[in-house]
């Protein structure tokens, strides 16, 4: 049986900022121990953009109705919708512009505006 030091899970922690940041395992496993309201989450999977770390774009198509952002870097903002299927929707998801959270498409979007050598 593992012990909590020998997991090695990236983890994050809700700061006081109401931002997710990464912490240590143990310190995250510490805080759930003590009950004390801290919301702990294991790290979502990230890939890089440049030299930006953001959330790994959806993969898999989700179940219909689940709510999603489309992230163009052209576009004034993001795109709030809902699965349905559609060939758009397929066609972005398998381009990599879908994200799962607001949070991830504003850090998707701004990496790739700063990739392309733009500002917001």
């Amino acid at each position: 049986m593992a012990m909590a030091q020998d997991v090695d899970t990236p983890m994050q922690i809700y700061n006081s900022c109401s931002k997710w940041v990464n912490c240590e395992t143990n310190t995250a496993l510490w805080l759930i121990c003590q009950g004390n309201g801290y919301a702990v989450r294991i790290k979502p999977r990230t890939i890089m953009i440049g030299d930006v770390e953001v959330p790994e774009p959806m993969r898999v198509a989700p179940e219909k109705g689940t709510a999603y952002w489309y992230v163009e870097p052209g576009a004034e903002t993001f795109l709030k919708s809902s699965w349905d299927g559609m060939a758009s929707e397929v066609r972005w998801l398998k381009r990599g512009t879908l994200q799962a959270t607001e949070e991830g498409a504003i850090d998707m979007l701004a990496a790739l505006i700063k990739q392309l050598g733009g500002v917001l």
